[in-house]
């Protein structure tokens, strides 16, 4: 497989290399050796000149590559077991080659659309294996908005733009800042950032759990350090003495040992929850709306262009603006309350049925985020259910499924709304309809509590079905019933 993938006396299909490369990320999943004993070949195959003709090698090698990296296992010798030394799981310093080969993949300057996968891959490679990722993914953010010098200017308040929003216009026709660049400039820029802001989530989760486990891992050795203290200091005569066989170069071990436990303290508190505390902040505070932070500057740029989507006439440009403006809301509670209605109104009245499947997406993520912001706008995930689209119709009814099934959202009456997608046309929506009540028959009388909104859903209303499909979809929730007799007397005299 390297000697197919490294190949390079004759010219070999595109599909042979990029074969060979897929199985080799499958067998380093479980043996990294398949990377480590031969780096150099990725790094001079799919992030040299092969890589950057084909994007589609690209990308997989970057993802071979992000098994380079590790994250600490939970069980005491496992690593070793599964023959990882302590150094393999430690990260990359920044001067590394690997870096610079995936930089100049995301700094590839091609209108392909397979760049878009390609450099999410390297964004991927470089957060999973770098000591500073984001200092690198910062550099690639300002190279890319130089190729969009001047936009930012034009789209901040102080350029004038204005706060009306206009979500789709009739006639599309390009803004006075549209004219400054090429849209697959902007679309890079705003497809980066977007990506950049979800692997600053998932950095600092990771970061707090070392932390954390750096806490823990700490605490026996200082309980046993404050023990002989609290010992000493309870003997006469004996507290300021030094034990026999003690130096001082002891006494300064212990010194700069406390000292550097101090830091620690510091910086991350002394519990758990200060930890948190922290982090929390940092994510709320500074990521947006910090004053030395690279994403408070294109807030505002994404809010633009989702504000005017019928100003920008690039159907790819708007999709990867609404993409970013979602994972810039999945950050601080507070950008996401402030443009949680723009994203509602992008749902109900964006043309694009791309644009509308992201932003149900993206309301199930705020939904995990930020529940409470989502509590009173619940019925806004149900809209998409009839929507005329049947891919907006699928994701939706996905997105719901995962949320209701893991507890996220509580059904207050909607069910219907869902059970209504039996008798959807599109046998790919009824069986994942049928899926989605399979499942929530597992728990205790899911299905027969909300028995009762679910027939007064099907029968009134602008959505109300008919009498054949009435009769299919009870005949199909009735099999779930299972003490048949009682309950369905219960039924029959709460209706």
């Amino acid at each position: 497989l390297r000697s197919v993938y490294g190949y390079t006396r004759q010219q070999l299909p595109p599909a042979q290399r990029r074969g060979a490369i897929i199985i080799l990320g499958m067998l380093a999943q479980a043996n990294r050796a398949i990377v480590t004993d031969d780096i150099d070949l990725y790094l001079r195959i799919g992030l040299g000149k092969f890589g950057h003709q084909d994007l589609v090698l690209a990308k997989y090698t970057c993802m071979i590559l992000q098994c380079l990296g590790s994250t600490r296992s939970k069980r005491p010798g496992a690593a070793a077991a599964a023959g990882l030394g302590e150094e393999e799981i430690k990260r990359l310093p920044m001067n590394n080659p690997i870096f610079d080969g995936l930089q100049r993949i995301m700094e590839e300057p091609r209108c392909d659309p397979e760049w878009f996968p390609a450099a999410e891959q390297a964004l991927n490679a470089i957060y999973a294996l770098g000591e500073k990722p984001d200092a690198l993914a910062a550099r690639v953010v300002r190279n890319q908005a130089k190729l969009v010098q001047g936009l930012l200017a034009t789209c901040s308040p102080a350029g004038g733009a204005d706060d009306s929003m206009d979500v789709d216009g009739e006639e599309p026709h390009e803004s006075p800042a549209a004219k400054l660049v090429d849209p697959w400039d902007l679309t890079r820029l705003v497809f980066i950032v977007g990506h950049i802001a979800i692997k600053e989530i998932v950095l600092l989760e990771s970061v707090e759990a070392e932390l954390k486990r750096r806490k823990s891992d700490d605490e026996p050795q200082r309980k046993k350090r404050a023990s002989p203290a609290a010992s000493a200091k309870g003997k006469p005569g004996r507290g300021r003495g030094r034990k026999p066989g003690r130096n001082a170069d002891d006494m300064q071990v212990d010194s700069d040992s406390e000292d550097n436990d101090d830091e620690l303290n510091q910086i991350a508190g002394t519990t758990e929850d200060e930890i948190g505390d922290i982090i929390s902040a940092i994510r709320e505070r500074e990521l947006l709306f910090g004053t030395k932070s690279v994403l408070a500057l294109f807030g505002p740029l994404l809010v633009h262009i989702c504000k005017n989507l019928g100003k920008f006439s690039d159907r790819l440009l708007t999709v990867h603006a609404t993409a970013a403006l979602a994972k810039f809301m999945c950050i601080s509670s507070s950008f996401c309350e402030e443009n949680l209605p723009l994203l509602l109104a992008l749902l109900q009245r964006a043309k694009s049925p791309a644009i509308r499947a992201n932003v149900s997406i993206a309301l199930g993520d705020i939904t995990v985020c930020f529940n409470n912001l989502i509590g009173e706008n619940v019925h806004y995930l149900y809209g998409p259910l009839h929507d005329s689209d049947t891919r907006v119709k699928k994701t939706t009814l996905m997105v719901l499924t995962h949320l209701i099934l893991n507890g996220m959202v509580k059904v207050k009456g909607q069910l219907g709304e869902m059970a209504k997608c039996l008798e959807d046309k599109d046998p790919r929506v009824a069986d994942t309809a049928r899926l989605f009540f399979g499942e929530l028959a597992t728990k205790d009388n899911a299905v027969y509590n909300n028995l009762p909104d679910i027939i007064s859903s099907l029968s009134v209303g602008a959505n109300a079905v008919n009498e054949e499909s009435f009769a299919r979809i009870m005949r199909f929730l009735f099999d779930f019933i299972k003490e048949k007799d009682r309950q369905t007397d219960n039924v029959v005299e709460k209706l």
